[in-house]
């Protein structure tokens, strides 16, 4: 009805019959050539899917027969009659070694150190009307842990860096241990419980006598060091920098994985799923089970 009601109109205009009836074929044309370009996507789908599934199959499969072959140990006592087996333990994640960042200077007794970089940036932003006819651009600026590209930009008086001048890190101690147990780089690399570590006045005395920092504005802000080539944490510039430090402290962790001499090794379930998980804080076998079932169904 609205197409029969919209003939008279169109008619009456003449020229414009062109126009629309140009316009209204090309919208149908579009819609028609994009029907088997979306049949093709939604074919190519279905391999992702089965395999998706097929994976959350095979470790919920893991998970059960895990559950049932799981002993619980002392992670004080390294028994050997529990070799080659699935075991969980609690105990604290513990590491003698000094986590030192040497370009801020910044050292700490963790099991992780992190610095967190970000650039204040050109980011662009545009918009469409009138069925796309029209499109405006917007810039604003943003604190950014990337390099946001300004070279595709619209309107390229807006610039940003090509590059960070610091770059965001992580230092992970080499020895961890578990009480009398030793944890491999994979197992320590789930710990992830990080808190801040706030810059102090010390931290900017420091740098501010660090010949690589000379000529630039250091400000503490908050949690973070602001590092200014031209502005101030109040007011930041293009190009200006805050610098953000996290470590990951001794505390309690939980484990299941297969016990390998003092150590642990992932272990190989019949579905071909391997099981490794560490828990940050005590928890029993039936809550990790629990949770990493709850995640698999996720």
């Amino acid at each position: 009805m609205p197409l029969l009601r919209a003939i008279p109109t169109i008619l009456s205009i003449g020229g414009g019959i062109v126009f629309l009836e140009i316009f209204m074929f090309k919208r149908i044309g579009n819609s028609v050539a994009a029907i088997p370009f979306g049949i093709l996507l939604l074919i190519a789908s279905f391999p992702l899917l089965f395999w998706n599934e097929g994976r959350a199959v095979k470790t919920a499969r893991a998970l059960a027969e895990g559950s049932k072959k799981v002993i619980t140990i002392d992670a004080g006592n390294v028994n050997p009659d529990f070799e080659g087996q699935l075991v969980h333990l609690s105990g604290k994640a513990n590491t003698a070694e000094t986590l030192t960042d040497s370009q801020f200077g910044v050292s700490t007794n963790a099991i992780k150190l992190r610095r967190n970089v970000e650039m204040y940036q050109w980011k662009e932003k545009s918009s469409s009307s009138n069925n796309n006819k029209n499109k405006t651009y917007s810039y604003d600026k943003v604190w950014s842990k990337s390099v946001i590209s300004s070279s595709s930009f619209n309107n390229q008086s807006y610039s940003n860096p090509s590059s960070m001048p610091f770059q965001t890190s992580i230092l992970q101690a080499n020895n961890v241990s578990l009480d009398a147990f030793v944890l491999p780089s994979s197992l320590i690399s789930k710990i992830n419980n990080y808190t801040a570590i706030v810059p102090d006045s010390s931290l900017l005395a420091s740098l501010k006598a660090n010949p690589s920092f000379a000529n630039l504005n250091l400000e503490q802000q908050g949690q973070q060091l602001f590092i200014g080539y031209k502005g101030s944490s109040v007011n930041p510039e293009i190009g200006d920098v805050r610098v953000s430090f996290e470590q990951v402290l001794p505390g309690p962790v939980s484990v299941i994985a297969q016990q390998d001499g003092n150590s642990f090794t992932a272990f190989k379930a019949k579905s071909g799923r391997n099981l490794s998980m560490l828990r940050v804080g005590s928890l029993t076998a039936d809550e990790m089970f629990t949770l990493a079932v709850k995640e698999n169904n996720m």
